[in-house]
């Protein structure tokens, strides 16, 4: 009995790190742990232990892990909620310098780099000047849409 407690609990640990790996929103983790607390159980059992010791144990255990892997469930949701923040799509938002401007087209440094900018539909003023601060709209290709910092609310 106590070495089959021993595989399962090992089988149990090796799918919690296979969910901790390739998430599967929690359906791997809550076997591997059930998997674990019955095998503990199992051990326990094995070695002789009463079972009003060791099904409380084993349900302790299972407990703890089920709200374990609730808790990076609840984690996983969250992050995939996010917008990305690489990439040029973290651009969007962001504070840019202008560096150049001709009518509706210049150029102006985001994130350390030069690039080709536009107005948005949001500017309304004056066309940019050199040193300008503005906020990076949109993103078009290589193509950077830019407005007013004070358009909305910055």
């Amino acid at each position: 009995m106590v070495v089959l407690g021993l595989v399962v609990v090992l089988v149990g640990l090796a799918v919690v790190v296979i969910e901790a790996h390739a998430s599967t929103g929690g359906v791997l983790g809550v076997a591997g742990v059930l998997a674990f607390a019955a095998g503990i159980g199992l051990i326990m059992s094995g070695s002789g232990a009463p079972p009003v010791v060791t099904i409380p144990v084993a349900v302790l255990l299972a407990v703890a892990g089920l709200l374990g892997v609730m808790l990076m469930a609840r984690k996983v949701v969250q992050a995939r909620k996010q917008a990305p923040r690489v990439g040029p799509t973290a651009l969007i938002g962001t504070v840019a310098t202008v560096s150049t401007w001709n009518q509706q087209e210049g150029q102006v440094t985001a994130d350390g780099a030069l690039w080709r900018a536009v107005l948005s539909g949001d500017w309304h003023d004056s066309r940019p000047v050199p040193g300008e601060t503005v906020a990076v709209d949109a993103l078009d290709g290589l193509t950077m849409s830019v407005r007013p910092l004070y358009a909305r609310g910055e």
